[in-house]
């Protein structure tokens, strides 16, 4: 373009088509002066300057910016000139123009001309959101920062709006003020397992990134404890305690011998409940549950556990089951009866394998000794018995000679009871006398599913007053190993009389091998 237009670019006054005052008349001076292209893409290219003129010797092309290859000077020869330069592409979001000068001389005069080129901009290229930069699932401890971070691509540049789900991703809310690519809090417990994702917008569309999971830490804390109380022995005891943290925490039972003082992890109670069939050597115990995790541990109060007898007519003393028995032994001291005038009733101190009513079994092995009232007299005899089995005795007891195998108040005696295979090995004796009786070898197929050390009534006689007598060394050999009363599920049964108590059953010492039977009524 050209033309007489008075402009100030960078500073310089320029006059465009106006010819500068001059004292000679045939001072030089432009007629023309233009540059070609005017205007130019974005990318630029070759510009052509070129002028005529009068009287003019030299012609001198500049520019008001920077341009290679300005300034220049040429002859103006025949009137003109010109001179091509190359304008660089435009990297800016908006066109730019450049200002060219033609100054021309000669015969003592100068004259000056602009010419213009305007470069467009680049074409914005315009584009939909394209995430970059996916944000990381987080694991912190609860108060301490959390930091989530996300990018996009997009023309123009895409907002950003973080979100949050509560329910798996189900459904999402717009966090307020959560507008900058990176979002960070203090995470708190309640915020374990949130999902947070981050949600790019512009003009035209928008992207989202993945869900991410926050978990938040925290160390256990109980939320439900198990209750203490009494139950009978034999009955089964469901213990449950639960509590929150994060991770989960894992659970495991302790009980306590000593009122609490030392604790033991019970093998394989790793549940949020602790089942087991009652014995009653558990009497007395303490139980309570711990829960850890990586940040710490938490206990429930201990709570006790009172073993009740479970009553029983017939019976008094401790039943071993949950194994298959092959051997069951126990000593004791014959106590001394006290029978009133004219008296009959009974009483038997025994070992034997079966005959438990939880076991379902309908034989007993057993032998051991009774301590009797007859018209008021005392008696005491030993004796074995296979009942249920009609090869011996017809089932029943068979009772030992009195004379060859005395039994005396006082006197220490000793039973066994064992099976190899089905051939059965019933032994009594009395220490104290110094003799032992072994009937021959029985062969007889039994369920061995209990083993029981027992003071008996002939029901329905009255129980003989026979005062206190004491079980020691009582043991059982069951699946295959060997232990005392208390290394099997054992369960005490009391004798009792609709809810009067005849016998007095008394708990297991620490060994588990030792009690104490005590008379207290006839019926």
């Amino acid at each position: 373009m050209h033309g007489r237009v008075t402009a100030i670019v960078g500073g310089l006054v320029i006059a465009a088509g106006v010819a500068a005052p001059s004292a000679l008349a045939r001072s030089a001076s432009i007629a023309h002066f233009s540059a070609s292209p005017a205007t130019l893409p974005a990318g630029g290219g070759a510009v052509r300057l070129t002028a005529r003129v009068r009287s003019a010797k030299h012609c001198r092309f500049f520019a008001v910016q920077n341009v290679k290859g300005l300034p220049v000077t040429r002859r103006c020869r025949s009137g003109s000139a010109a001179v091509t330069i190359t304008i660089p592409a435009n990297a800016a979001a908006h066109s730019r123009q450049f200002a060219f000068l033609l100054e021309a001389s000669g015969h003592g005069g100068r004259d000056k001309h602009a010419a213009f080129v305007t470069e467009r901009s680049r074409p914005v290229q315009r584009s939909a959101p394209s995430v970059v930069t996916q944000p990381l699932a987080q694991v912190v401890a609860a108060g301490a920062t959390v930091t989530f971070m996300a990018a996009a691509s997009g023309s123009p540049s895409p907002a950003v709006q973080w979100q949050a789900s509560t329910d798996g991703g189900a459904t999402w809310t717009n966090l307020t003020g959560a507008t900058s690519t990176i979002l960070s809090f203090t995470a708190s417990a309640a915020q374990n397992g949130t999902q947070y994702r981050a949600q790019f917008t512009n003009s035209q569309g928008s992207a989202t990134t993945s869900a991410v999971g926050l978990t938040v830490e925290t160390a256990p804390a109980v939320t439900s404890a198990p209750q203490g109380g009494s139950v009978v022995a034999g009955t089964p005891v469901t213990l449950t305690a639960t509590a929150s943290g994060a991770p989960v925490p894992s659970a495991q039972w302790q009980v306590s011998t000593d009122g609490g003082a030392t604790w033991v992890s019970i093998p394989g109670a790793t549940g949020a409940s602790y089942l087991f069939t009652a014995s009653s050597w558990q009497d007395g115990y303490r139980f309570r549950a711990v829960f850890t995790n990586a940040l710490g541990q938490a206990a429930t109060a201990p709570i006790g556990l009172a073993v009740l007898a479970q009553p029983n007519a017939a019976w008094g003393g401790y039943v071993d089951a949950g194994a298959t028995f092959t051997a069951v032994t126990g000593t004791w001291t014959v106590p001394t009866v006290t029978c009133a005038p004219g008296e009959t009733s009974s009483s038997a101190i025994w070992v034997g394998i079966d005959g438990a009513a939880s076991t379902a079994s309908d034989t007993v092995e057993q032998d051991g000794m009774s301590a009797d009232c007859t018209s008021g007299t005392p008696s005491y005899f030993a004796w074995y018995e296979m009942f249920g089995d009609a090869a011996v005795n017809n089932g029943f007891a068979v009772n030992l000679s009195t004379s060859t195998d005395p039994v005396t108040p006082g006197d220490s005696m000793t039973a066994t009871v064992s099976v190899l295979g089905n051939v059965w090995t019933l032994t009594v004796a009395d220490n104290t006398a110094g003799w032992s009786f072994t009937p021959g070898p029985i062969a007889f197929t039994a369920q061995e599913s209990s083993a029981e050390w027992i003071v008996e009534r002939s029901t329905p006689s009255p129980l003989s007053d026979f005062g206190a007598v004491t079980f020691t060394g009582a043991s059982a050999t069951g699946n295959g190993v060997s232990g005392p009363v208390s290394a099997f599920q054992s369960v005490a049964t009391q004798l009792s009389a609709g809810a009067t108590v005849l016998a007095s059953l008394g708990g297991l010492d620490p060994g588990g091998e030792s009690f104490t039977e005590t008379w207290a009524a006839a019926q």
